[in-house]
């Protein structure tokens, strides 16, 4: 398994079985999503396929606010 880890080459922590380590002071599951699903998976069984384009399009949302903000702009998000 990889994923994005904290080093250069994104390689952190071990896989043994279904024994997971890994530095847990950051947001491993938010920026591992794959992660979470597979740990969900070893307790609950297969899930269900995820829509995630809400969650996209708002991350996309938030971030050109973010930047807009950066460049001293202030953008109107719609809700």
């Amino acid at each position: 398994m990889s994923g994005t880890g904290n080093g250069d080459r994104h390689t952190e922590g071990a896989v043994q079985g279904h024994v997971v380590g890994t530095y847990l002071h950051g947001p491993v599951l938010v920026r591992n999503g794959w992660l979470a699903d597979h740990l969900l998976e070893q307790v609950v069984g297969e899930l269900p396929a995820y829509d995630d384009e809400p969650v996209l399009l708002l991350r996309e949302e938030r971030r050109a606010a973010a930047l807009a903000v950066r460049r001293g702009h202030r953008l109107h998000l719609h809700r």
